[in-house]
């Protein structure tokens, strides 16, 4: 399945890419393409340290406090050094 690049959607968000006093959110009704756009702005943000985090995979089902967000996350960025 090839992805639909959200130009309009990207072109809105870029600006705030690098502002770190700010926290961007995503949201929308389920299945209308967030986690793609997500995806697709780690892609242009590629040199950049990030981890993409699916809380709907089997996986992280466990993930269900702050303690256990921050836990995955760390050995997250661990593994990517």
């Amino acid at each position: 399945m090839v992805d639909l690049v959200r130009e309009k959607y990207l072109a809105r968000i870029r600006p705030f890419y690098r502002d770190a006093s700010l926290i961007k959110v995503l949201t929308g009704v389920r299945r209308c393409g967030k986690s793609t756009i997500m995806k697709q702005i780690m892609a242009e943000l590629s040199g950049s340290s990030m981890v993409y985090l699916d809380l709907d995979a089997k996986d992280n089902l466990k993930v269900r406090t702050a303690e256990a967000l921050e836990e995955k996350v760390d050995r997250l960025f661990a593994g990517m050094v």
